[in-house]
């Protein structure tokens, strides 16, 4: 299901990618620390439930590694 909004929720030291899928349904699709990984909303408007969860198990693996 394709992603039509996505906002960025900012908590003490975690954030919450929330998005809204074509249907209408709201889900907080990952959280992660923001001191390892940065996300811009934007960036996963348009894309499926699936590929933007891919993005951030590629960007947290590629954190991992270094």
């Amino acid at each position: 299901m394709e992603i039509i909004n996505a906002i960025i929720i900012n908590l003490e030291h975690q954030s919450i990618l929330m998005v809204e899928l074509k249907n209408g349904e709201l889900e907080d699709l990952f959280s992660y620390y923001r001191d390892e990984l940065s996300f811009n909303a934007s960036e996963f408007i348009g894309l499926t439930r699936e590929q933007a969860i891919n993005i951030y198990h590629q960007k947290d693996i590629n954190y991992l590694r270094y």
